[in-house]
């Protein structure tokens, strides 16, 4: 009975903090969820315009380039 009793105690223990715990596990996920969301929008949004930011870079580049040559000469 007493063993029962002392594993019946440890049992509620660790449930009450189980319990306890919940409310901070929730919001854990709930603000990873977010972060979650916002990096799949980020991946969208350069899997989508991705190839038009490399475009431009090279042209900028080909500018600064010929910027380069002509303060040369």
């Amino acid at each position: 009975r007493e063993a029962c009793s002392a594993d019946i105690a440890e049992l509620t223990w660790q449930l009450k903090m189980r319990r306890d715990q919940l409310p901070q596990v929730r919001d854990r996920l709930t603000r990873t969820e977010v972060l979650n969301r916002r990096l799949k929008e980020d991946i969208d949004f350069m899997r989508k315009h991705g190839p038009l930011v490399h475009e431009r870079l090279q042209l900028e580049s080909e500018i600064m380039k010929q910027i380069r040559t002509a303060q040369s000469e």
